[in-house]
């Protein structure tokens, strides 16, 4: 058993970590150089500073990310990007947190074979049917007549006021007062 346990903890097959890839000091060079052929020098700027500096702030972006960045800079516009200009084009192409990259293919309004018109048709009576069953656009029968036919709920009544007449609410209501 203890052999088996060093024999595994010494092995190469234990799962590694996968860490982001950054980009190195290279890569934004390369960056500025794009710049340069797009954009032409700029006269009074240090651009190992400016090599530096982009590297602090944009280093923990991959390389391709940048690459993608730039490009959509260069299609856009006709000056020097800024580091927000590339963090900006960056946000605007990274997914929305914790959602796909893809848009899934929206439901089908009508189901069953039904054309949409079939498909309204069959919801407004799928609708009314539950309201029937819970006994919306109905007012209570009296509990001493037994065989009155329920009378029409009026009008002017909301939902709510209909909702508290139903004789379930009512029945909840006579129990929580005991």
């Amino acid at each position: 058993m203890a052999q088996e346990l060093t024999r595994n903890h010494n092995s190469n097959s234990l799962p590694t970590l996968s860490v982001p890839v950054r980009s190195s000091t290279d890569d934004i060079a390369k960056l500025v150089a794009r710049c340069l052929a797009n954009y032409g020098e700029r006269r009074g700027v240090d651009m190992r500073l400016m090599v530096a500096e982009w590297h602090g702030t944009l280093g923990a972006y991959s390389a391709d990310r940048l690459n993608h960045a730039l490009s959509e800079h260069i299609r856009r516009s006709t000056w020097w990007p800024t580091i927000a200009n590339l963090v900006d084009i960056m946000r605007e192409d990274a997914p929305a947190p914790g959602l796909p990259r893809f848009q899934a293919k929206p439901e089908a309004f009508a189901r069953e074979g039904r054309t949409e018109a079939e498909e309204i048709a069959h919801r407004a009576a799928q609708a009314l049917k539950w309201k029937q069953d819970f006994g919306f656009g109905q007012s209570e029968p009296d509990p001493l007549d037994v065989k009155a036919p329920p009378k029409p709920a009026s009008q002017d009544q909301t939902v709510s006021e209909a909702l508290l007449k139903t004789p379930a609410a009512k029945r909840a209501r006579q129990e929580h007062l005991q």
